[in-house]
Formats: C-alpha cells, structure tokens, sequence
C-alpha cells in the first residue's frame, strides 16, 4: 500500500526504463566472445530508451517504452576521451512492445546504415559529449544473415531512423512512430558507453533471447518529457512535430 499522498506510477515507470537497458545490456552481452582485462580492445553499447506514440504494427502498443541499443568499436580499451564514427558502428538492435519481446537486430558491419552523420564522443569522465547527427537505414538492406528479428512476421521491407524524427520505425509498410520522442541526437539523452567484450559481428543478427522488460503503464508525452533526463528540449520537438513523408 502506498499512502494517499504518494504516487507509484513514476517509481514504475522508472524501474520500466531501467529494465529495458538491462535487457539491452544483456542481449548484446551474449553476443559477445568473452570478457577480456582492460588492455583488451572491447566494443560499447550506447541505450536511449523512450516511449511509442503510436504504432501499426501488432503487439507494439501506445504508451509503452521502446529502446534502441547501438554498438560500436573503434579499437580502444577504454570509454574515456573516445571518438566513434560511422566507420565503428557494429550492431543495432531495437526492443519493442510492453514486455520488450518484439525485437529486430541488424548487424551494421555486414549491412551498414545508408546515412551516417557526426560522431558519439566522452569526455574525461567517459560520458557522451557528442552523439551521430543521424544514424539511418532506409531501407535495411543487406545478405542473408545480417539482421535478425524475435516475435514479428517475416521482414520483406524495413527502415529505422535515429535523427529526431518520427516515424523512427517502420517493417512491412507499418510505422512505429514517437512524435513527442523521436529518437533523439542530443548526447545527454543517451546513457554513457558500457564496454561489452569482444563483439562477435558474426552473430549480431542472432540475439539469444528476447528480453523481459517491465512494463511502463501510463507513460504519456507529459511523464516522458519528465523522466528524460536529457530531454529538456522535448517540447521543442512536439512543437515542430516534423513528419516525415511515407517511403517504401
């Protein structure tokens, strides 16, 4: 029981945010080989964690949290005082629906994005200071073997976009969309770089299982430009409410 005075919603749907950049963690962790000492060169995970407006496709619903996770490995041992452009980008994986079980995985070694812009750079403190100005791939192309999907249909058409826009999902004609949250390109909007190991790009496509997240129930625009830390200028994207013209 919790008094009348308080409410539970917002430590939910905290623990609902958190949850999801554990399963990201963990997912992407199995796809690794090993976990080397320091004088290791080891790819990082980025997370940005945000909340689906609307959506087409089944099982993806309204209010619920979605995260996109974004490896990357540029040789180094170390978060600290780094720099990561496209050339290091490795595995994408995006977590959809109120349990995080609707998940696609590309691998970006073998089926890189079609635009790339800016870099993801830290500081002294290995926290981001600099983020892609757009990560893309419109439409994800690529051989047999470089991305992966768990609990959705058979892909014949997919583009994702990470550049402040909405949609920023669509698979086989249906949208994804986060008008009030589109995945944003500011660096404090996204979590600091955790090292993974020595990723295995071989086996990006193939995350080891789906992850379980809790759900956020609620979560509204105006509870989203709250818990985002870094997304102070939320209303600023609303406000804009840029729509990008259907495509593929």
């Amino acid at each position: 029981m919790h008094r009348p005075d308080q409410n539970p919603l917002p430590q939910r749907r905290a623990q609902g945010l958190r949850a999801l950049r554990r399963a990201a963690t963990a997912t992407c962790a199995a796809l690794a080989l090993g976990h080397g000492g320091a004088s290791l060169a080891a790819p990082y995970l980025i997370t940005y964690t945000g909340t689906v407006t609307t959506s087409d496709i089944p099982g993806v619903e309204s209010d619920t949290a979605y995260l996109v996770a974004v490896a990357m490995d540029n040789g180094g041992n170390s978060a600290v005082n780094q720099t990561w452009n496209a050339s290091h980008l490795r595995c994408v994986v995006w977590y959809f629906g109120a349990n995080g079980d609707r998940v696609f995985v590309q691998n970006l070694t073998t089926a890189p994005p079609t635009d790339v812009a800016g870099a993801a750079t830290t500081n002294g403190a290995g926290v981001l200071t600099g983020m892609f100005s757009q990560i893309t791939a419109a439409p994800v192309s690529g051989p047999t073997g470089s991305y992966s999907v768990t609990n959705l249909q058979p892909p014949t058409s997919v583009l994702w976009w990470i550049n402040g826009l909405s949609p920023i999902f669509r698979y086989n004609g249906q949208e994804i969309s986060a008008l009030a949250d589109e995945v944003p390109v500011a660096p404090s909007a996204w979590q600091a770089p955790t090292p993974l190991g020595a990723l295995d790009t071989g086996a990006c496509a193939q995350p080891a299982a789906a992850p379980v997240a809790t759900p956020v129930p609620g979560l509204g625009v105006p509870a989203l430009a709250l818990l985002g830390g870094g997304l102070a200028a939320s209303a600023a994207w609303v406000s804009r409410r840029r729509q990008r013209p259907k495509q593929g």
